[in-house]
């Protein structure tokens, strides 16, 4: 089993003091990001990618499929209903938004905290409205295939690889 090193964001948060929310300031982090980076174009710096356990579907802009290191397949969807295979070419966003995306098989590289490289291979709804400017890893084909790890307070996380 390999550790695949995430990358910890802290960023600054609020809290709440008698029913009144206040900008925190001094080294209190309530807001985590843990990201990875997407390697896809030796001639550019790589993109940062959130994980996001709370996302149904990983979402890939559809700019960073340019880039020679990513490949990318054909999903069959033709053994599904007319509604639900639809649903697969359209993004809901947390704000009701819908936009309109392709759903493909992505091959890419990851780059861990520590440099090191892995292909992954999952299944991605590629923005075609160039809306999306950051990737983002969700759980279907992805986190649901590893075993996540996130230590805050230890800033340390990392995917299980088997």
């Amino acid at each position: 089993m390999t550790r695949f090193h995430l990358i910890i964001n802290k960023l600054k948060g609020f809290e709440l003091r008698n029913n009144s929310l206040y900008s925190v300031r001094n080294g209190v982090f309530h807001r985590v990001r843990v990201v990875t980076k997407i390697f896809y174009d030796p001639s550019k710096d790589p993109a940062e990618a959130l994980i996001d356990t709370g996302a149904l579907h990983s979402v890939i802009p559809g700019n960073i499929l340019d880039g020679p290191l990513i490949e990318v397949e054909e999903i069959d969807l033709s053994k599904l209903s007319e509604d639900l295979r639809n649903s697969f070419h359209k993004l809901k966003g947390i704000a009701g938004g819908k936009i309109d995306c392709d759903f493909k098989m992505v091959s890419c590289y990851l780059i861990d905290q520590e440099g090191n490289q892995e292909i992954f291979n999952f299944p991605a709804k590629i923005d075609l409205t160039g809306t999306r400017k950051q990737p983002i890893l969700g759980m279907m084909g992805f986190l649901e295939r590893y075993r996540l790890f996130i230590d805050v307070t230890g800033e340390n996380a990392f995917l299980v690889i088997p």
